[in-house]
């Protein structure tokens, strides 16, 4: 592909990155890279353009910030968001400032497990940035999250004048095309249990259950052993699924269930309301799920699994157990009802259960790069959670 195959020194930072917007310099030229959703390049792609607000952020008298909020319009006002914070002396923002000066560039957007999906000639139709972000103060390194916090409660609150001040960047020309699929055949899945030898990727996915496990043990592999992961584990007793993805750790085993939505243009024009009800439906499903194949460990913690015409034996005595749920899209505004879902589940099986949307979860797995890590950061959610009586909504910023 075209960024990949051309320009194969920006592969580190693909990989590197956690999601968000960059403008690394390549061959002379400033780029903009956009590290996202399948659900936010689908978008981009049926509507044809996005825009970038500059977000105003106002924390005291005497300390002031900003933050660029990119916008994909799915379907009325509800668009996808990444919000990127803007802090003094930092290379990124700098490099971001000097990409806004131009009238034209390339955009390339990539998914979460780091394959190029769509790349573009892009032109800004209206309300450059140009000197705006120098009317804006920008905060010292450290406020980031904080930033991202302000910014995305100011956008919460914009309506249609913001909107029209907004920056307008169309996408003119695709400098590949985009109706494709990518046939994996590397050993990227190599000593995983269950995992396939060939994998099929796609921007547009009408049944999305597959596509997103697979991409969940991309995202673990990067925290765990491969041999340490099975993906949809088959009970020998039953015949049945035991779990979309099961993790053996050293003293915990994690049972994932994951919940995803077709990647059509259907379901980008659904309105958000559905959107917003899908949301806890999907999360209230994965806990169902999750808890069934809890009680079959309580039941039998020696699990044996049917796997490639022989029998698996896995003994979880003594192991505790964490249980993960992955949604498709989380709101900011509905972790309480998210919260209500999972303490009720929490309260009824004893076991410690934590959530995210894949995108959130891409991102930890990034951050946390050894099984000790993640483990560490899945606590600090629940004791977050116990505390505030609320699940916390992740943010990361900068490099992992």
């Amino acid at each position: 592909m075209y960024l990949t195959i051309n320009h194969p020194e920006i592969l580190p930072l693909i990989r590197s990155m956690a999601g968000g917007i960059y403008a690394p310099c390549l061959d002379g030229k400033h780029c903009l890279i956009v590290k996202c959703s399948k659900e936010m390049i689908l978008a981009a792609q049926l509507k044809g353009e996005f825009s970038i607000y500059l977000a105003p952020i106002k924390f005291s008298k005497s300390e002031s910030g900003s933050a660029l909020i990119t916008a994909v319009f799915d379907q009325g006002h509800s668009p996808l968001i990444i919000t990127t914070p803007l802090t003094k002396d930092d290379s990124m923002t700098l490099e971001l400032i000097d990409l806004f000066k131009l009238e034209t560039f390339h955009v390339f957007f990539f998914d979460h497990n780091d394959r190029e999906f769509l790349s573009c000639k892009a032109r800004i139709t209206a309300n450059s940035l140009t000197n705006r972000i120098r009317n804006y103060r920008l905060s010292k390194p450290g406020r980031e999250i904080a930033l991202i916090e302000a910014a995305n409660a100011w956008f919460r609150k914009t309506g249609e004048d913001v909107d029209n001040k907004a920056t307008k960047v169309k996408l003119e020309e695709n400098l590949f095309r985009d109706d494709f699929v990518i046939i994996d055949i590397s050993s990227a899945t190599e000593g995983v249990h269950g995992a396939k030898p060939v994998s099929v990727s796609a921007l547009v996915r009408e049944e999305p259950g597959q596509y997103q496990e697979l991409d969940i043990v991309l995202a673990l592999l990067r925290t765990f052993q491969s041999d340490h992961i099975f993906l949809n584990p088959i009970k020998e007793t039953d015949g049945e699924e035991f779990a979309d993805v099961l993790v053996i750790g050293e003293q915990t085993a994690y049972i994932i269930q994951a919940k995803d939505s077709p990647n059509t243009q259907k379901t980008v024009d659904s309105k958000f309301d559905r959107k917003r009800r899908k949301s806890i439906s999907q999360l209230q499903e994965g806990i169902n799920q999750l808890r069934g194949a809890i009680s079959f460990v309580r039941s039998e913690p020696k699990l044996r699994f049917a796997l490639s015409g022989s029998v698996v034996e896995i003994d979880l005595t003594g192991k505790t157990i964490l249980g993960i749920v992955i949604v498709r899209e989380l709101f900011d505004d509905m972790y309480c009802e998210y919260s209500k879902v999972a303490f009720e589940h929490i309260k009824k099986t004893g076991v410690d259960t934590v959530f995210f949307d894949f995108s959130e979860f891409s991102k930890m797995t990034l951050y946390c790069k050894s099984e000790a890590v993640f483990l560490s950061a899945a606590r600090q959610i629940l004791q977050t959670a116990n505390r505030c009586q609320k699940f916390p909504r992740l943010f990361y910023s900068g490099k992992p």
